[in-house]
């Protein structure tokens, strides 16, 4: 009695229920342990006075297939088998019918001995794994790239499809694989030594060849990071096919080396142009020059030695010879000037913009009528240039207002400047005879003059102003109105601007 009720207590604290059948009649139960009725809700007499209780229960899409299972109990002596069963509150649940066949002395079937065991909740977790698998494998199979995670031991653990794709390794291979029988010599040891640095720093990349099954080698760029569980460590990583990227750069080298043997080849070919400027530049100071120098001279003698000659039309007519041989010089002096520009280096310093206009001023003054120009200095920001080129364009710009503000009684010119936009502007503004707005982009060009016969003067002064402010990064532009004055303004870099 002590034995029945130990053996009692211990069924009853398992946590399945056990039971009994006859071999010749496997679905018939003859006996079942008290812990049935906790788990299906059923008591244990149910199953044994209703003849073939249990196996009326089990879900009829798996009844065949478990009635088939119990048929090769006779031949294996034991079978297990998983299906749903439905208990007393109607619902379906997962069971694990495991079952022995026990044999007499001349080996017949003696009796059947089972246990059956909920794992309902362990079908449910490995259902939610079953679908967190198929959700990262969609995410991992979707991948633009290959994706991959092996151990420490460098034993491939996980993959995608692209991967198979790419190296033509079966699923089968690649797990018996290591990470480095995809690459050859210094891509292999490039490899070697980054996933070394993944596995003490946490994370590396780099770009390596990846070579498939076939021999094939295809460029790809690599990034992998340290993944931790537990006291294991692994390695995930992705890689991208960089073939199109490679191609542009390569692309781009040769058109740099072509780009650097066009720019040898124009750079030989604007030393030969700078030099035939040069020659140029000095046929038009010395060869024109002479013939001007006698043109002036024959002039002058025939108005000093020949004036009693010449009646008052006469010495007006030579008057005007030597006025355009004097514009004519004028103009090769301009023109040089001009074709120098392009050639001089610009050396840069800081400049003390006031400094240099007041200077300017004190010297303009002195060839003014007197009083007849106001000038008036507002404050100047500094600016970073060349400084004698700077001089020119405000000398350029301040004898432009005086010359057209002779006209008026009194002339008022002012300088001034201020910051905008990471640039400092300045301006020189008169109140003389202006011009219209419509004509402004002539202003800056070669001989284009707005007021030819009235102003003296050759067409070139702007035009070296635009040239030098441009070479400085700047801008030049200017706003008027006819007979009320110009204001003419230019935009310098600020300084580390």
């Amino acid at each position: 009695r002590e034995k029945e009720e130990r053996e009692a207590l211990i069924l009853s604290s398992l946590p399945m229920a056990f039971y009994t059948a006859q071999p010749s009649d496997h679905f018939g139960w003859v006996w079942v342990s008290e812990q049935i009725e906790r788990i299906s809700g059923f008591t244990a007499n149910k199953y044994v006075e209703e003849k073939h209780f249990w196996a009326s229960r089990i879900h009829p899409e798996d009844h065949e297939r478990v009635s088939k299972k119990f048929e090769t109990i006779y031949d294996k002596g034991s079978i297990g088998a998983e299906y749903r069963w439905q208990c007393a509150d109607g619902s379906y649940r997962w069971f694990y019918n495991q079952a022995v066949l026990i044999r007499d002395e001349q080996d017949n079937p003696k009796e059947i001995i089972g246990t059956w065991r909920d794992i309902t909740e362990r079908k449910q977790v490995e259902k939610s794994l079953m679908e967190e698998k198929y959700f990262s494998d969609s995410i991992i199979n979707s991948l633009p790239g290959i994706f991959y995670l092996f151990d420490e031991n460098g034993r491939f653990l996980r993959w995608n499809q692209n991967l198979e794709m790419v190296t033509g390794y079966p699923a089968k291979e690649l797990s018996e694989m290591s990470p480095f029988d995809f690459f050859y010599g210094a891509d292999k040891k490039l490899m070697e030594e980054k996933i070394r640095e993944v596995f003490i720093d946490g994370a590396s990349a780099a770009e390596a060849n990846l070579v498939s099954k076939d021999g094939r080698q295809t460029p790809y760029f690599f990034k992998a990071m340290r993944f931790i569980s537990g006291d294991k460590n692994f390695l995930v990583g992705v890689g991208v096919n960089i073939t199109e990227r490679k191609q542009a750069e390569e692309k781009i080298r040769t058109l740099n080396e072509e780009l650097e043997q066009r720019v040898f080849q124009r750079t030989a070919q604007l030393e030969v142009a700078n030099k035939e400027l040069e020659a140029f530049s000095y046929s038009v100071s010395h060869d024109l020059r002479a013939p001007l120098r006698a043109i002036d001279g024959f002039s002058r003698i025939l108005l000093e030695d020949y004036a009693d000659k010449y009646d008052a039309e006469g010495k007006r007519l030579v008057n005007i010879i030597r006025s355009n041989t004097k514009k004519m010089g004028e103009l090769i002096d301009d023109l040089l000037a001009l074709s120098r520009l392009g050639r001089k280096e610009i050396e840069l310093s800081d400049i003390n913009m006031d400094k240099l206009v007041k200077g300017l001023f004190d010297e303009l003054a002195l060839d003014t009528n007197n009083g007849k120009v106001h000038f008036n200095i507002k404050p100047l920001p500094p600016a970073r240039g060349d400084q004698g080129m700077i001089h020119q364009v405000f000398a350029n710009l301040l004898l432009n207002a005086i010359k057209f503000t002779k006209p008026k009684e009194t002339a008022e010119i002012e300088v001034g400047g201020y910051t905008k936009d990471s640039n400092n502007v300045y301006y020189v503004k008169d109140n003389g005879v202006g011009f219209d707005m419509q004509y402004k982009d002539k202003l800056f060009g070669v001989f284009q003059r707005l007021h030819t016969e009235e102003f003296e003067g050759t067409g070139v002064g702007l035009a070296i102003v635009q040239r030098i402010v441009k070479r400085h990064g700047g801008m030049i532009w200017a706003e008027g109105k006819v007979n009320e004055g110009a204001t003419f303004y230019f935009a310098l870099p600020c300084k580390g601007g």
